[in-house]
């Protein structure tokens, strides 16, 4: 059946319903307003209205118990009206016990079939009772409104604002403005959380990088103690001794201990070299490269540090007033990360050189 938009309520006939035991006719056809002394039935017309097409009171409560005259044994409604077309039409709603049914045109209705035809019950009750909206609907009242108000068309929204907010907006889907506002705050609540998840990173590492520094410190003076200490016993032991001399001497001995010097110069030499230097020398290496990655992640996010963007290390959206702000915060990053590389590079070179130096003392031994 098509939506009904309008009618004029033509009669009421009421029948074991509150006061009105006997069948009871209320011609509506020429009437313009309800004037009585209290208790004489202005409010019962108005809920065999309410009743004939909500289902409910006048106030729209859930239960229709006090609708029923006690004396009666089922109640009834019929309302005669017309449509904007001049059409007129009859609607039936009895209720016998717990089984109730309304009747429109000879046709069975459904609630739901009389909120499609005429209106969901909360717009009905708002027309035939203003206080309705005003006292029961209250502060939901808005967001009702808000539904029944045509929506406005995106683009007329996205005209009045600011070239920085239109670039922001206009992705987004704001058709309900409520959700959309939801929405941004929960994302504004996941990007909190994830700073300060980076922040407690970014500590870590910076405790890291410190103490790396103080290992390689510590390594180094360790090195420079061995270099100092190599350097004095080659100095005791060829002291005294004529080297260039010696060598010029013909060499003689007994040839069964000149076997053996050969026997411990072939498993000196089948042991080969084992650097005490490899684990700090690892982990040195290890410091650089995971430096080395971090610096090739910031340059490849500083490319993409464009108004309209989130800055990838606070989070922030990107606009003309804090991009500069930004970038430069950015470069201070990349260079004091360039400077730690730089040492790391050092005191991997260092160790390397002391590698070096250990590995030719062992040779020349």
């Amino acid at each position: 059946m098509d939506k009904i938009k309008e009618i004029t309520i033509l009669k009421v006939k009421m029948e074991g319903f509150k006061r009105f035991l006997e069948p009871y006719e209320a011609d509506m056809n020429k009437v313009t307003y309800i004037i009585g002394a209290n208790g004489e039935g202005k409010t019962t017309i108005a809920d065999a209205i309410s009743y004939a097409f909500c289902g409910t009171p006048f106030w729209g409560e859930n239960s229709c118990d006090r609708l029923k005259n006690p004396n009666a044994d089922k109640m009834s409604v019929e309302v005669c009206f017309a449509d904007k077309n001049g059409e007129v039409h009859n609607l039936l709603r009895t209720k016998s016990g717990s089984e109730s049914s309304a009747m429109l045109d000879g046709h069975s209705m459904r609630q739901a079939d009389m909120a499609s035809v005429f209106a969901e019950k909360n717009v009905f009750l708002s027309i035939l009772n203003p206080l309705y909206f005003i006292e029961k609907l209250a502060g939901d009242g808005k967001e009702f409104l808000q539904k029944l108000m045509p929506g406005i068309p995106k683009n007329e929204i996205l005209d009045r604002l600011s070239e920085t907010s239109k670039t922001l907006l206009e992705a987004e889907d704001f058709a309900e403005p409520e959700v959309c506002i939801k929405d941004k705050r929960r994302e504004i609540r996941e990007l909190n959380e994830n700073a300060l998840h980076l922040e407690g990173q970014i500590d870590a590492l910076k405790k890291r990088f410190s103490e790396a520094e103080n290992t390689i410190d510590s390594v180094i003076k360790e090195f420079e103690s061995l270099v100092n200490r190599k350097n004095e016993l080659e100095e005791k032991q060829y002291r005294g001794i004529d080297i260039e001399a010696m060598k010029a001497k013909p060499q003689t001995g007994n040839v069964f201990q000149i076997q053996e010097l050969y026997q411990k110069l072939a498993e000196i030499k089948a042991k080969g070299y084992e650097s005490k230097y490899t684990k700090e020398l690892m982990r040195a290496k290890t410091e650089l490269n995971v430096l080395a990655q971090k610096y090739k992640s910031y340059e490849a996010q500083a490319a993409n540090l464009k108004v309209g963007k989130v800055c990838p290390t606070c989070r922030t959206v990107i606009t003309e007033d804090n991009i500069g702000e930004i970038i430069a915060a950015f470069k201070k990053d990349v260079l004091a990360l360039r400077e730690e590389g730089q040492l790391a590079r050092e005191a991997v070179r260092k160790l390397e050189e002391m590698d070096r130096q250990s590995m030719a003392v062992f040779e020349k031994y």
